[in-house]
């Protein structure tokens, strides 16, 4: 029966006899070098799915996006009624053209009246 090192340490001490069964026992409790590795075993079986954790704190919101593409324009209106003819100018001249100014919003701010002697007068536009 092998012995642990603290037993052997006690008998093989200055002026003892040890007896064959002790030598072998020494001998037979030391272990040899290492020998190389083997080769790795085949991989296991893939183990249990584990429980979802708890959902996490939502994020800040995030930047507004850009503005999206102007949408196309819309079916031209009806022609309305034809106005009554307006007072006689001073001068004697008449409107031979109209050329309005609009904003990005397609709203007119103004524009300019060509007169039938070939000048032109500017049309303020004022809402209420």
């Amino acid at each position: 029966m092998a012995k642990t090192k603290a037993e052997l340490k006690t008998i093989f001490v200055t002026g003892a006899k040890p007896t064959q069964a002790d030598f072998h026992d020494l001998i037979e409790g030391v272990q040899g070098e290492q020998g190389p590795q083997g080769l790795q075993g085949p991989k296991g079986d893939t183990g249990a799915k584990g429980e979802t954790g708890a959902q996490g704190v939502k994020g800040d919101t995030g930047p507004i996006g850009p503005a999206g593409a102007k949408g196309d324009k819309g079916d031209t209106g009806a022609t309305g009624a034809k106005g009554a003819d307006g007072a006689k100018g001073a001068n004697g001249l008449s409107i031979t053209a109209i050329a309005l100014t609009t904003d990005v919003d397609g709203k007119v701010t103004g524009g300019t009246a060509t007169l039938s002697d070939a000048s032109t007068v500017a049309i303020t536009v004022t809402t209420a």
